[in-house]
């Protein structure tokens, strides 16, 4: 919060109105700073993420080109399989290994029937009813 300043007078009002403007003037000069940081921030995007988030689009584009594989499903997929790179990262065993056991249990009801027979009935319904 901005500092409370007293005007040199000692009244009430004239304080009051000392410090909107001292109010005034903080918010003025941060929104100067953040949009210039704002501004620099977009630089270094464009100048180092851009270029990454197009190589990235790039290569899951040509998987699809390559493989005929939907980017939905390549993406359904890679989330599991970040998901567990990132347990390879975790320094904690125990965090570890309660995520690739979560995983597990995951997989293994969508297998044991749960969520993919489910897919497929709802894929045979739309296809019947077309």
């Amino acid at each position: 919060m901005a500092k409370q300043l007293k005007a040199d007078s000692g009244d009430e009002a004239a304080t009051r109105h000392h410090n909107i403007e001292a109010i005034n003037k903080t918010i003025a000069d941060a929104m100067d700073e953040v949009l210039a940081l704002d501004r620099k921030i977009a630089e270094e995007k464009e100048r180092h993420i851009k270029p990454l988030q197009d190589a990235r689009k790039k290569k899951v584009r040509q998987m699809k080109a390559d493989t005929n594989v939907s980017i939905q499903a390549f993406n359904a997929h890679y989330r599991v399989f970040k998901l567990n790179a990132s347990a390879e990262d975790m320094t904690e065993e125990d965090d570890a290994g309660k995520l690739r056991d979560d995983l597990k249990i995951v997989y293994d009801a969508m297998a044991a029937g749960g969520q993919l027979d489910w897919v497929d009935a709802v894929q045979t319904e739309a296809a019947a009813a077309e």
